[in-house]
């Protein structure tokens, strides 16, 4: 992404409009981080592979630490962590597509599924980083963005064997 220059110091700087959007924003983002954990506990469970197993617990606990931090910035915003939005349709199709392929046990299906998560995830932080924020939120919001990246590509190799 390129370096933004519309970042403001601190959350009070924004606009009543914009502090509203950075709060749904970001109660957006700690939903998909709510969603990435139970996406990977889920596909954790039924996997036959301890190895694979092992990978997908390790992503579980990305996202519940990402979601601690967004529920930290969430309150600095003045919004309520603890009541998170509703999941959306396309992420919940998502979980159900993962519970097909867990069903059939195929890792190389399990992985696709989390892999397509991942992706949906990828364009809800970067939705939100095109929003005026203050430089903390959207450093943090880089940060995890870019570890969502990181699970990306260690798909590639974890899917060698299958």
């Amino acid at each position: 992404m390129e370096p933004r220059t519309d970042l403001v110091e601190r959350a009070d700087e924004l606009t009543p409009h914009e502090r509203l959007n950075g709060v749904a924003a970001l109660r957006e983002l700690l939903a998909t981080c709510h969603d990435g954990k139970a996406r990977y506990e889920e596909a954790a469970r039924e996997a036959d592979d301890p190895d694979l197993a092992g990978f997908l617990l390790s992503h579980a606990d990305e996202y519940e630490r990402d979601a601690g931090q967004l529920a930290a910035l969430l309150r600095s915003f003045g919004g309520d962590p603890e009541v998170p939005p509703s999941m959306g349709g396309e992420l919940h199709r998502r979980f159900m597509a993962l519970r097909t392929a867990i069903a059939h046990g195929s890792p190389a299906g399990i992985l696709a599924e989390c892999e397509r998560g991942e992706h949906l995830a990828i364009g809800h932080f970067e939705r939100a980083l095109k929003m005026r924020l203050p430089m903390n939120v959207a450093s943090v919001l880089l940060d995890q963005v870019e570890t969502i990246r990181h699970r990306r590509a260690a798909f590639d190799r974890m899917r060698k064997p299958w």
